[in-house]
């Protein structure tokens, strides 16, 4: 999480949604985290974690 929060839109971290503010990271095997970004106040809060396994 500490490499999505430094940039939030990178490729290599994250998957873009329908919502542009809205994106994903996958964990490998471990599962997903679903994070909202609020670039106004300079903030990534996530709403959701799957975990897989």
């Amino acid at each position: 999480m500490a490499d999505v929060c430094e940039n939030p839109y990178d490729p290599l971290t994250s998957m873009a949604t329908d919502d542009p503010q809205v994106r994903r990271a996958d964990f490998g095997d471990r599962g997903f985290v679903t994070y909202l970004v609020l670039d106004s106040v300079e903030i990534v809060r996530v709403v959701d974690i799957l975990r897989a396994g």
